[in-house]
This record gives structure tokens, C-alpha cells and sequence, in this order.
């Protein structure tokens, strides 16, 4: 429920960070995906607090797929762009 907070947000800046612009809200609702590139811009999460009433959880999945090269724009720097596998 959008009045218990907690909803993903998506913004836009540019490779220097020089502004930071509201772009789009999801709500939380049950069967729902965001699916986006993790890019040196692309700035996502929740600033919202999460406020549920006692007794109800929010559950959350988060999956990330690897590729062996980064061609995702833009890139600040590959050399910060490593993944270790354990």
C-alpha cells in the first residue's frame, strides 16, 4: 500500500552528478517487477521510510545478472565496475 512508504523510485542525473531529478515511482504491489540497467547513473531506491503496521511485512527479491563485459552506458570508469565471485 503506497501509505505504508517504502515504494521503489528511479532518478535521473547526468555522468557528473550535476542534478538529481525525480523520474518515476513504483508501488510495491503483490506480481510486480522493475526490471532496469545498474549504469554509474542510473541512482534507484526508497527514501521514503517503510511505515508498515505491526504484524505486516514487506518482502523484497533483488537479482542481478553478470556479464563477462560492460557495455551498459554510462560508465564513469570501467576500473570500479569488477565483481567477485566466491
Amino acid at each position: 500500500r503506497e501509505e505504508w512508504g517504502g515504494s521503489f523510485e528511479l532518478w535521473e542525473t547526468d555522468p557528473r552528478y550535476s542534478f538529481l531529478q525525480y523520474s518515476k515511482k513504483v508501488l510495491p504491489l503483490l506480481n510486480r517487477i522493475a526490471i532496469f540497467s545498474v549504469t554509474d547513473v542510473s541512482i534507484h531506491g526508497h527514501l521514503d521510510s517503510v511505515n508498515h503496521p505491526h504484524g505486516e511485512a514487506r518482502k523484497s527479491l533483488s537479482f542481478y545478472y553478470y556479464t563477462p563485459t560492460i557495455d551498459d552506458e554510462p560508465l564513469i570508469t570501467p576500473l570500479l565496475h569488477e565483481s567477485i565471485y566466491m
